[in-house]
């Protein structure tokens, strides 16, 4: 598992396989540590289909909000502002979404 930690030592993300047997990424939100992104595979944690899911109460509860970004292997925030996500996967694609997850789009590939 890999970490990356903003100025202030706090996890921005972890990432690659291994955050956990079903959670392959995993972004807290540098401004409001409820907010969580989390990347599962089929079959996970959090049911049937893989695909990014949020939480916006730590974890208790989370919903399905990408399907169509596959093999991802990491999750993060813009440091400039949190309502920007980047999501790479594992063959090198990086994906952007611009308002905190609802919408993304190829930053290349």
């Amino acid at each position: 598992m890999n970490f990356a930690y903003d100025q202030n030592n706090k996890i921005l993300y972890a990432g690659g396989h291994g955050v956990g047997s079903d959670i392959h990424a995993l972004a807290i939100n540098p401004l409001d540590s409820n907010r969580l992104y989390a990347f599962s595979v089929d079959n996970g944690v959090f049911g049937t289909k893989d695909g990014i899911y949020k939480t916006t109460d730590e974890g208790k509860t989370f919903t399905q909000i990408n399907s169509e970004i596959k093999n991802l292997a990491a999750i993060t925030f813009d440091e400039s502002n949190p309502k920007t996500l980047y999501a790479a996967t594992s063959d090198g694609i990086v994906f952007r979404g611009i308002d905190g997850g609802k919408n993304w789009s190829k930053v290349n590939g």
